[in-house]
């Protein structure tokens, strides 16, 4: 944050918080509190500066120590203000006697009145740091964040694959500086300030698009997806660093301060053995054959070598060590601190370069002999050795969770802590499942010869698998349910807990304790476990917190600790009064209804939340909710419909189709909606009747009408009450007594409350179907820039409507009956890759988990092959041959229970020559628990491209109702019915053509859901519409291709309310157009997210953009620079380098350093993002395509690169007109631009035809009187005259030429002047119609005008 951030306050007279725009008869007085200015004085004699907000705390400055360059050797100190140490909690205002300058002007602010008097606070301290004592653990975090510097923050022991995090950001801005301080970035090398202007236009050297032809097909290549450069092997510094053999110290040793001894080679080749002290490091006496670790010291008997931090020691023993980590440092200097700091939030990336292309530049996995990888394992394993089995992760949760809510500063204090719990956790978690998939854990229950019971204790941690081990789902779709059902936990966990409702709040403030041995206040809550899932290697593994106490009681009797709800599906039913109270006050806001269920003995019960859900009392007396699948109700509609179209598709995979919590919330809004305007119509009524009643002459109290009104709205609101019993339409949940007769004279007043809770349940989920899913298709053809790019923003933006991706298939039918032409056409083709991604991913999972580790690479390589080969291609699978020699027959404990002995390969084996494996029919249980397909762990040789292709289709057929062979969805038009019968016939031929349409995205979408690291190179991918497709078979990948497999997580994630809450009336403060305020509360949302959320995370990210923008127009553009880089790096690092958000932070970025005067860096930040924005499209036009192409089009046309310019306006107005029509606003803004484009070349003729579309536009749907088609029309008179002008010119020159040939066209023609044709004479005066007539023009076709456009309709 800059200097140039203010927060600004406006007050009253008596000091009193009021809005920025409030009336006054006063002189308006405003606050401007800006950052605190903190210099820091280093302990070498150097100082820096930094800026924290009026609300941080001196934690934010050890945070800034750590993140600062300069600073990044320090790691054991304290502060020290006025010569005392200073607590870390303490806010940086709060500290005693800091120095505050008060300046008072006179300015003239936007929205506020002229002459507004401003206060300027400017507060300024000074603090010292200091070294402090080292302990065994500082030490061990002192030698890994030097191990990082070194490694230039590359350790593979801190991820499960490849550049976690990673940003292009610095390596795509070159030698441009894009951390500082704001107004003051530029050239990295000092020389090149002296030449022109940073980023200006140098040649056709430094022009991004110098390469760059528009006329060839989107490359489909990936060998220059990771930009060259990105990731260097850092400098090399030392030949060794590693622990020394002399570890650990004795006792004796212990006792004067060692705690750790290292060993160094230098790269002079000097071995030094260095004590690690309480009091620093120092070179001691030792070599490797003897032990002294007292300090070598000089002639005079003083210590020669020693310091506080060791780079510094270092630097005093070696020359060579100093001048390479001075540039070391220098180069990281450079890079953006947001690029290497740690993150929970943190992407993997589908494709890195392992190896160079060509040799062209070193690997940036370079794996040699260095001891000191051994010794960051050891720090490593040591630090989780402190921790295992010492945190109590449910406890440090709910702790958390019960912290005081009171003021705002509690509030972000309490968030904090519960994210800083629940991201460690899910770290753990991760830890922990991919030990549980590598069978590296032994279980707790080793005699269950199903290891889908097993379960595993680790670090606190409890683990088990995602299945259906007591066939609890049997009834409902076994394994397949039980892999939803713990997907919909998390969503119920998610939505309890972001309720965050406060049970105290409604007792008096004499009853709250604030704590005690009674823990009164522990009482009064309902609480969830932390949970997380994690899907690696075709296994899915649940890890979640320990409830106290459940395993002691789990011993002695399965439901001991049961209190609501039932383990058994029903047959034994709990229903704990103080459970049913505390949910009867949370069940309004989650939706749930009171019912009754009746178990398995004929008993009623009355819950609020399904009989599935179980309420656990802990030994913490905690009331704990655990399995919240059922927490919405059933799509029953789509249950329906299954039934009726069982003989038309294959069965689908489980019944577990619940509807989402924002379809809810969707349908609860408009619900409210019609029963505002029911009431409203309702008090017009009455008070028109009223009126009539009453005498005109009474006065009307127009301040009482409006309360009578708002509390009339209001009484509608709130009877607006939709819950759900959670339990209707769920087979096999709740049981019926046998032979259970109801008695005569029963009231039926609980069938007549169950009908109605059943017809609330189908109006919701007709709602869906009826309503919702047409409402969208509405939505992208009404506005084509809120169509999603990818499959991942096609699943958010579905999501977010409240629409399941089982209706993939509804969709895409749908927009295949609407026709496929224009911008229909793409999302259709996205609808159809994310079936095909899906299919795949649940293909490739259970390929994974019967294969084993060794091979996983082998199985995905091949599938790919055959995935993107042709029918004809014959795909031969891989084995590594030493695995068949060492392992010719293996035996094979399956996640379902099965033990089996099978071949390493085929029938017989290529290498023995000998038959192995059993036949499917030797283990006949098997298809109880597992698809027939999947038997042997090397299943996935006996793939070929057809058979892939048609277990596709199959699933596509299965789980989304659709048919990837029907003739409609191979048909580029819908409404060309020829050749129908021949496309059907000929339908695998016409699939092979749909998976070649887009072959990256498909790929990048299946890597992203299976979690699969590839390398960066050139698989061979061709267009569609290239010349060679017919000869072209398909890729080829070999097994080196797949680098890596990282676990895929999902969990729920605590919200930051109080940034939410900024962030809400931030955006209600902008659209009310109070710009002050809603940049105010933006500011103090950032700060918010940056304490909770960390800096590096997508909430934060979006502050920091919606930040940039505002400040930009406010033409505050250095800021706006600096925010927006900071949003485009957490944007890289959280969504992923090629992701469509990410894309769209570069062109910002892009256009912010255009307009500054960095023209060549704004252009190249535009060409970075068209790369993968032509791979994330392929071969598919998206309608964002056209507004990136115009925005390069107006960037080249300022450089004057006119010719490339028009290029892409071309472009860009054709793919308006392709997907949009002629008869669109964007279609005729971008003819309008492109008139201007051909204007700037001089050609006329051109220009001409271009303005006649926008004034076609025009004139139709705004009419002749329009000032735009006036404007337009006024152009178009001026291009014509000029035309006319031209095409007399050349008619007057052929005759002059033919005059002069003669007759016989021999040249004895008469040579004398030639008059002029009065035909051609001056046609200035004619109707435009006339004009393009005489030019040789078409005439613009009128057209209905029919309902006039709306006048918003502007030219750009």
């Amino acid at each position: 944050m800059s200097l140039e951030d203010l927060v600004l306050e406006e007050r009253t007279e008596s000091g009193a918080e009021g809005p920025l725009n409030a009336p006054s008869s006063e002189q308006p007085q405003v606050i401007e509190t800006l950052p605190i200015k903190v210099t820091l004085v280093l302990p070498l004699g150097t100082s820096t500066e930094l800026l924290v907000h009026g609300h941080g705390t001196i934690q934010d400055v050890r945070q800034h120590v750590f993140e600062s360059p300069e600073c990044q050797s320090y790691t054991c100190f304290f502060f020290s203000y006025n010569g005392e140490r200073v607590n870390e909690m303490m806010e940086v205002a709060e500290l005693p006697g800091i120095e505050t300058k008060t300046t008072e002007a006179v300015r003239d602010i936007p929205n506020l009145p002229a002459g507004t008097v401003v206060t300027t606070k400017e507060m300024s301290c000074t603090l010292h740091l200091v070294p402090d004592v080292y302990t065994e653990r500082e030490v061990r975090i002192h030698l890994v964040r030097i191990r990082e510097i070194l490694t230039n923050y590359q350790s593979p022991t801190t991820a499960h694959a490849f550049d976690l995090g990673s940003s292009f950001l610095s390596n795509v801005s070159g030698d441009f500086e894009i951390f500082g301080e704001a107004g003051k970035q530029g050239p990295k090398n000092k020389e090149k300030k002296a030449g022109k202007k940073s980023g200006s236009p140098t040649g056709d050297d430094q022009d991004p698009f110098r390469d760059y032809n528009i006329d060839a097909p989107s490359t489909q290549s990936l060998e220059s997806f990771v930009p060259k450069g990105f990731n260097p092997p850092p400098i090399n510094c030392l030949n060794q660093f590693a622990l020394s053999a002399w570890n650990p110290p004795p006792h004796y040793r212990r006792i004067a301060g060692d705690v750790m001894y290292i060993r160094i080679i230098t790269l002079e080749g000097q071995t030094a053995h260095i004590t690690c002290s309480g009091s620093g490091f120092f070179v001691n006496k030792s070599t490797d054959s003897y032990f002294d670790p007292t300090p070598r010291t000089t002639a005079s008997g003083k210590p020669q070598f020693y310091s506080h931090t060791l780079p510094h020691l270092l630097s005093q023993f070696s020359k060579q060590f100093a001048a390479n980590f001075e540039s070391m440092m220098q180069i990281t200097s450079c890079r953006h601190p947001y690029e290497f700091l740690l993150s929970s939030s943190a992407a993997y990336p589908w494709c890195v370069r392992k190896t160079s292309p060509e040799g062209e530049e070193p690997s940036p996995f370079p794996h040699t002999a260095d001891p000191g990888l051994l010794m960051d394992i050891q720090l490593s394993a040591a630090e989780t050795l402190d921790q295992f089995n010492a945190r109590d992760w449910n406890e440090d949760l709910q702790s958390a969770r019960e912290l005081p809510r009171v003021t705002s500063q509690d509030r972000v204090l309490r968030e904090q802590a519960i994210a800083k719990v629940h991201n460690d956790f899910v770290e753990a978690a991760v830890r922990g499942a991919v030990l549980v998939a590598d069978r590296s854990l032994p279980a707790l229950n080793p005699h269950e010869s199903d290891t889908s019971q097993q379960i595993y204790l680790h670090n606190n941690i409890f683990f088990s698998h995602g299945w259906d081990g007591r066939a609890h789902f049997d009834q409902i779709g076994g394994p397949a349910a039980a892999h939803v059902a713990v997907s919909k936990d998390i969503d119920g966990i998610k939505a309890l807990t972001n309720l965050d409702y406060d049970f105290n709040r409604d007792k008096p403030e004499d009853e709250i304790e604030d704590g005690g041995d009674d823990v009164t206040s522990v009482e009064s809550g309902l609480f969830t476990v932390a949970t997380a899932v994690v899907d690696f290697r075709g296994y899915r593994v649940v890890a979640q917190s320990i409830v106290p106490g459940i395993l002691k009681k789990s011993q002695t009797s399965e439901n001991a600790s049961v209190v609501y709800g039932s383990v058994d599906g029903g047959k034994e039913i709990s229903s704990d009064p103080a459970f049913h109270n505390m949910l009867e006050k949370v069940a309004p806001a989650l939706r749930l209804s009171k019912h009754e269920v009746t178990d398995g003995n004929g008993a009623a019960h009355k819950l609020y939340s399904s009989v599935e859900v179980k309420g656990i009392v802990g030994d913490d007396r905690r009331k704990y909710l655990l399995d919240l699948y059922r927490m919405a109700p059933v799509d029953v509609d789509f249950l329906d419909e299954l039934d009726r179209e069982a003989t038309a598709f294959p069965a689908y995979p489980h019944r577990m189709t619940l509807l989402r919590y924002e379809l809810l919330d969707i349908f609860h809004e408009e619900s409210m909606k019609a029963a505002i305007a029911k009431a409203r119509g309702k008090w017009d009524a009455e008070r028109q009747s009223k009126k009539e009643e009453e005498d005109e002459s009474d006065a009307v109290d127009e301040a009482e009408e409006q309360r009578s009104l708002e509390a009339a709205l209001n009484e509608a609101a709130i009877n607006v009450r939709l819950e759900f019993n959670t339990d209707l339409f769920s087979d096999g949940v709740v049981p019926k007594k046998p032979n259970e007769q109801k008695a005569e004279g029963t009231d039926d007043a609980a069938e007549t409350e169950k009908k109605t809770q059943e017809q609330t349940i189908r109006i919701v989920s007709r709602f869906l179907r009826q309503t919702t899913i047409p409402s969208v298709v509405v939505e992208l053809m009404e506005v084509p820039s809120s169509t999603p790019m990818d499959g991942e923003s096609l699943t958010k933006f579905l999501h977010q409507r409240g629409i399941n991706m089982r209706y993939l298939g509804r969709l895409a039918t749908t927009f295949n009956l609407l026709g496929t032409q224009g911008m229909r056409l793409y999302f259709r083709d996205l609808l159809v890759q994310e079936m095909i991604a899906r299919a795949v991913k649940h293909i490739l999972r259970e390929l994974l988990r019967t294969t084993p580790a060794f091979l996983s690479a082998h199985c995905i390589s091949h599938v790919f092959n055959c995935l993107f080969s042709k029918d004809s291609r014959e795909v031969v699978a891989e084995i590594d041959s030493v695995h068949l020699e060492m392992l010719p027959e293996i035996t094979v404990k399956s996640m379902v229970g099965v033990v089996e002995t099978v071949a390493l390969g085929p029938a017989t084996c290529p290498v023995t020559g000998h038959s192995h494996g059993p036949t499917p029919d030797d283990h006949p249980d098997i298809s109880a628990h597992v698809s027939e397909s999947v038997i042997s762990p090397t299943a996935y040789t006996s793939l070929t491209p057809a058979s892939l292709r048609s277990k596709i289709a199959e699933e596509v057929r299965r789980r989304y109702r659709f048919d990837l062979n029907a003739p409609t969805i191979l048909k580029r038009d819908a409404n060309a019915a020829e050749g129908v019968d021949a496309e059907a016939s000929n339908s695998q031929s016409k699939l092979e053509e749909l998976f070649m349409k887009r072959q990256t995205p498909l790929l990048r979408s299946v890597c992203l859901k299976v979690g699969i690291q590839i390398q960066a190179k050139d698989y061979g991918f061709v267009s569609s519409s290239s010349d060679v497709t017919s000869e072209w078979s398909g890729p080829t990948f070999a097994p080196a291709d797949i680098l890596s497999i990282y676990p895929v997580v999902k969990h729920a994630e605590p919200k930051a309310w109080l940034g939410d809450e900024a962030h809400e009336h931030a955006l209600l403060s902008l659209s009310h157009g109070q710009r002050a305020v809603g940049l105010e509360l933006m500011t103090e949302a950032m700060g918010v997210y940056e304490q909770v959320r960390g800096l590096v995370h997508p909430e934060t990210g979006r502050c920091y953009a919606q930040l940039a923008m505002l400040h930009f127009e406010n033409n505050d553009r250095d800021t706006a620079r600096v925010l927006q880089r900071k949003a485009v790096i957490v944007a890289e690092r959280t969504n992923g380098v090629d992701d469509p958000d990410t894309l769209q932070q570069y062109m910002n970025l892009a256009y912010f350093e255009f307009v500054s005067g960095n023209e060549v860096l704004g252009l190249g930040y535009m060409r970075h993002a068209l790369r993968y924005w032509e791979l994330l499209c392929s071969e598919g036009k998206h309608p964002d395509t056209a507004s990136a192409d115009a925005n390069i089009a107006a960037m080249l046309q300022k450089l004057k690169r006119f010719d490339l310019s028009t290029r892409f306006y071309e472009r860009a107005a054709r793919t308006n007109e392709e997907l949009l029509g002629k008869d669109h606003a964007l279609t005729a803004v971008s003819y309008e631009s492109l008139t201007k484009s051909y204007l700037m070349r001089g050609d006329f003729r051109k220009a001409l035809t271009a303005e006649k579309h926008a004034y076609q536009f025009y004139r139709d749907r705004l009419g002749e009187a329009d000032p735009k088609t006036k404007e337009a029309a006024l152009l178009l008179q001026t291009l014509t005259e000029q035309a006319v002008k031209d095409a007399k010119r050349e008619k007057e020159d052929q005759a002059r030429k033919k005059k002069i040939r003669g007759p016989n066209g021999n040249g004895n023609g008469a040579t004398s002047n030639v008059e002029a044709d009065p035909s051609i004479s001056s046609k200035g005066h004619l109707p435009v119609e006339e004009l393009l007539k005489f030019i040789g023009e078409p005439q613009p076709v009128k057209r209905s005008t029919g309902t006039r456009a709306p006048s918003s309709i502007k030219r750009k």
